[in-house]
């Protein structure tokens, strides 16, 4: 999934929510979309996920009572997001399994 379409998706996704369904998208491209646009761009880089960052956003650009919620529970909205970036940055390649265990007696 190309970068951009990514970041419009979840954009969106965070508009909705922060408008209760009645934001009406448009084909320009919202601040909002041009900043996950960059923390998309990180995690497909392998780069990871900019903890602060997406705090921030999440901080600016939700509800009322959704940002109060991310307030409220910063450090487990934080563990939350430093999971996923644990989950999507790249790890050093195996040599897969030891063929010389193949031939071992059970």
């Amino acid at each position: 999934i190309p970068t951009g379409r990514m970041a419009r998706v979840i954009a969106r996704i965070l508009q909705e929510i922060g408008t209760d369904g009645q934001h009406v998208a448009d084909a320009e491209p919202t601040r909002l979309e041009q900043d996950i646009y960059g923390v998309v761009e990180g995690a497909v880089g392998g780069k990871g996920l900019d903890v602060t960052r997406i705090t921030r956003l999440l901080w600016d650009h939700l509800p009322s009572e959704a940002c109060s919620f991310v307030q409220e529970y910063t450090a487990e909205v934080d563990f939350a997001i430093k999971w996923f970036d644990s989950v999507l940055k790249p790890t050093e390649p195996t040599s897969g399994p030891d063929p010389g265990k193949a031939t071992e007696a059970p």
